[in-house]
């Protein structure tokens, strides 16, 4: 479905929150969620190693939100059906870990979740078309699988564009999620390239008010001319100078300013000349 037939979606991914208050950290932003991403890791089909079955049913009964899997592991034809009936709404594997993928989506949606492919930035999108029609939601990775706080890849723009194309010619109801390196500063080039929805992680939680970052991207992502005006509303860095958090944002010719806070404002100056802003 085209991203201008309905909002585009905002899923924040508890790979960046605190892995030891997971249930507080759902609550912060769950007026302003409909889903949280689950990063499910394996350590096998990519380095890290992050949650199981246990914490994903653990949180399907306990979190208001509906929960968006992603399994980054081996063998998903056998688990991914699991993760269904744990409580997952949503459940993604990868084409390049699945032996049959076209069985796997089917026994996802027999156990009563949405269905999802996830594509590495290498695997040609080729790959997918016979594999659209079973599927609700193509995500692509704009980053390499495994890890969080990565920049968004080189080829992310042209490959959103034509998995848009892609799916737009099949008139499917295919939703296309983009994870990896969004920002307030990625997510409207994103937007227009045509995703509808964007898994968000360390632009969300590592900011001081999360609820607050997700309505900045949500505002981005369907407004992608819009900047922000106001300080509630901020890019965020660390002080080079204390760690404290600088606010940066649009003014007049849209150069950001750099602000910090007390006892390092008069380091914005330095700040802004080092991040060449």
């Amino acid at each position: 479905m085209s991203p201008t037939a309905q909002e585009r979606e905002i899923i924040p991914s508890l790979l960046a929150a605190d892995p030891t208050r997971l249930a507080e950290e759902a609550a912060r932003v769950a007026k302003v969620t409909r889903h949280l991403h689950v990063d499910v890791m394996d350590s096998r089909f990519v380095p890290s190693l992050t949650y199981g079955l246990p914490t994903v049913e653990a949180l399907a009964a306990y979190i208001p939100q509906a929960l968006d899997c992603h399994l980054q592991i081996h063998n998903p034809d056998q688990w991914a059906p699991h993760y269904a009936h744990a409580g997952a709404a949503n459940v993604i594997f990868h084409l390049e870990a699945a032996r049959n993928p076209l069985t796997t989506a089917r026994a996802i949606r027999d156990a009563g979740a949405r269905p999802g492919i996830a594509i590495a930035p290498q695997t040609p999108l080729s790959h997918i078309m016979c594999l659209l029609a079973e599927i609700d939601i193509l995500l692509l990775m704009t980053v390499e699988p495994g890890a969080g706080g990565q920049p968004l890849h080189a080829t992310a723009l042209p490959r959103i564009r034509a998995a848009r194309t892609l799916i737009d010619r099949t008139e499917l109801p295919v939703r296309l999620h983009i994870d990896g390196g969004i920002n307030p500063t990625t997510i409207s080039a994103c937007a227009r390239a045509g995703a509808d929805a964007f898994i968000a992680g360390t632009a969300i939680f590592a900011h001081h008010n999360p609820a607050a970052a997700v309505r900045t991207l949500r505002t981005l992502a369907n407004n992608p001319k819009a900047w922000i005006s106001d300080a509630t509303k901020p890019l965020t860095r660390a002080c080079p100078v204390c760690g404290t958090p600088i606010v940066a944002f649009r003014q007049g010719a849209g150069r950001p300013a750099i602000y910090c806070s007390a006892a390092c404002r008069a380091s914005a100056y330095r700040a802004r000349k080092e991040w060449g802003l």
